[in-house]
């Protein structure tokens, strides 16, 4: 190949390698610092199951001693996992190319738009629960699900936790503080916790819309793969994740909006961490010779895998007791009904519509193949190119 067709096709593949992929006013300014990163991360992972899982927990296991040890098994279970980045979507694609894009796309549907929808009706329902509890008092007790400390236990009585749902924290500082503080003002604060939870998951989980969208995997991509010229916002997005967080809110039966959303969001995690731990262990094997600065024990990794493998079938058990107001089966059975409409849309749009090669980003790939192409070859050059840059895009394709 000579000079410039091979400058146009080194030039090209940094073109395939921008993200997020776009141009012009739909091109997102960045706007994050250290702290407003660090602020982000933290409020989705303090999130609001520590003020509120506890009552949930015990009272499906009935003691508050097997719930501290299935405290201690919840952390060696987060210790035999891997750190998040961030990319799970582009890890998994890159681990499963066969079927084309079919595991990140499930995952797209399944823990970027519904999972994030749940988080947030989660989220919305613990902040609610919290700042009615500080304007009603002590006497207020709802019916939503929860998580906490061995504090708990130590300060309040089993029935109380049990029937305190989402409001466990209230009742603690209630209990061991009183007065207006207790009672009023640290209800509040963990109101405030779960609100700046709903922010974030909604800063992040419209982004992942948004570029999911770009890629062409969405009904409707082009109108959701839109932000806002001026507020540099992806307002589509933002207000499908609100719609779908209304669903969440207003579909499960009244008082069991925590429980259903948590079994919901949990179910799809596991199995995507089953995929993505199992891709791990798989890569380690087909590129031995990847250079990696943290290596997972293969030992923790398969602990994590049998751990995630026991959630996702055991669960189907029939509990000796429930207190759900709803089929134990159905949060579990309704990610199973999701997971296969989204292989249908998958089929649809990537098999039979190609919709990856008509979406926004391969059309800025396109034009920006061509601009470069324009840039390098002058008017001769382009009639004596042994190459077209159709030729040259396709050379790039193969070459990935």
């Amino acid at each position: 190949m000579d000079e410039p067709n091979y400058q146009l096709q080194m030039q090209s593949q940094q073109i395939e390698g921008l993200s997020p992929l776009a141009v012009g006013d739909q091109k997102l300014n960045r706007h994050l610092g250290y702290f407003s990163g660090t602020m982000i991360n933290v409020s989705q992972i303090i999130g609001t199951g520590i003020f509120s899982n506890s009552s949930y927990i015990l009272a499906n296991c009935g003691s508050g001693g097997m719930m501290m040890i299935l405290w201690w098994v919840g952390a060696i279970f987060a210790i035999t996992g891997f750190p998040r980045s961030g990319g799970e979507q582009e890890y998994l694609a890159y681990q499963y190319r066969r079927p084309r894009e079919l595991i990140s796309f499930v995952f797209v549907i399944i823990v970027g738009m519904f999972g994030k929808g749940s988080g947030l009706a989660q989220g919305a329902s613990v902040f609610g629960s919290n700042v009615i509890y500080a304007i009603g008092g002590a006497d207020y007790i709802n019916d939503w699900a929860a998580r906490g400390f061995a504090a708990y236990l130590a300060v309040l009585s089993k029935d109380v936790i049990v029937n305190s749902n989402a409001t466990v924290a209230a009742n603690l500082f209630n209990t061991a503080l009183g007065g207006v503080f207790g009672s009023r003002v640290l209800p509040v604060l963990i109101g405030l916790s779960s609100f700046g939870s709903v922010g974030s998951i909604f800063f992040t989980g419209s982004r992942i819309i948004l570029e999911a969208a770009r890629k062409g995997y969405l009904p409707y991509d082009r109108f959701f793969a839109k932000s806002h010229p001026k507020l540099q916002t992806p307002v589509n997005s933002l207000l499908l994740l609100f719609t779908i967080s209304l669903i969440f809110l207003l579909a499960p039966p009244p008082g069991a909006v925590f429980e259903f959303v948590l079994a919901f969001a949990g179910y799809g995690d596991y199995f995507f961490s089953v995929m993505s731990v199992i891709g791990l262990l798989i890569m380690r094997r087909t590129h031995p010779n990847i250079k990696r600065p943290i290596k997972t024990s293969i030992v923790a990794s398969i602990i994590f895998i049998m751990m995630c493998i026991y959630n996702l079938v055991f669960i189907f058990v029939p509990p000796t007791s429930s207190s759900a107001s709803y089929p134990y089966w159905l949060p579990y059975l309704m990610t199973i009904i999701v997971a296969l409409l989204s292989v249908g849309i998958w089929y649809y749009k990537v098999e039979y519509k190609d919709a990856l090669s008509k979406s926004y980003n391969a059309e800025i790939r396109e034009n920006g193949k061509q601009e470069l192409f324009e840039d390098i070859y002058d008017n001769d050059e382009k009639e004596s190119s042994d190459l077209s840059v159709e030729e040259i895009s396709k050379e790039i394709d193969m070459s990935k």
